[in-house]
């Protein structure tokens, strides 16, 4: 998944993650492809977890980075 990682999208990442619980919930599955699907949903999982935090931090930066751009100018942040 780490090269993966540079070209996968989260949108990507989510929808694959979506697809794999689907097919968990409503198909029989070997117990081989079984481990195999957990294996991947965990991996798809965390990667969607790394974006939204790195997005979370990215937004709380521009926000103060706006709010002191505000305050320099005279105006008053929203």
């Amino acid at each position: 998944m780490e090269n993966e990682q540079e070209t996968l999208s989260y949108e990507q990442a989510y929808s694959e993650l979506r697809q794999i619980i689907d097919r968990l919930e409503n198909s029989d599955v070997n117990i081989d492809v079984l481990t195999k699907e957990i294996e991947r949903a965990e991996s798809l999982l965390d990667f969607c977890n790394k974006r939204l935090s790195q997005v979370e931090v990215d937004v709380q930066e521009l926000t103060k980075r706006l709010e002191a751009f505000d305050e320099q100018n005279g105006e008053l942040a929203e």
